[in-house]
């Protein structure tokens, strides 16, 4: 019975060395997983919507939903839950975050090194 889903969570995880992806959702607050696919595209939330429905949930009720910043994460979760407010899961705000912070490291390092006129 999922009609008192309204948290989820969605990741992919690589089933085999070929790239072959699932995507799992996950009920956050009662944390267990829901519904996985294959792909990780958009249309995997029409998949999982489906799935919702057909177990007593409602796209609508749906009020949060955390996934990594994947363009088509996010355009499936627009597109089929009006009511979710997309999080970014932590994991990867820090990851980008790190990323950025290495980036002005270096770009300060070599700043540092033309203005000292070393090479």
């Amino acid at each position: 019975d999922f009609s008192n889903v309204c948290c989820v969570g969605i990741d992919e995880m690589s089933v085999r060395k070929g790239h072959e992806d699932v995507s799992v959702f996950a009920d956050l607050l009662r944390q267990h997983v829901l519904f996985a696919t294959e792909g990780r595209d958009h249309s995997v939330w029409l998949k999982f919507v489906e799935a919702l429905e057909k177990h007593n949930g409602h796209r609508h009720a749906i009020t949060q939903a955390s996934l990594d910043m994947s363009p088509a994460y996010q355009k499936g979760a627009r597109e089929t839950c009006r009511n979710a407010l997309v999080v970014f899961d932590k994991v990867h705000v820090v990851m980008r975050v790190n990323k950025a912070v290495d980036q002005v490291r270096r770009a300060e390092v070599a700043w540092a090194g033309r203005a000292s006129g070393t090479p």
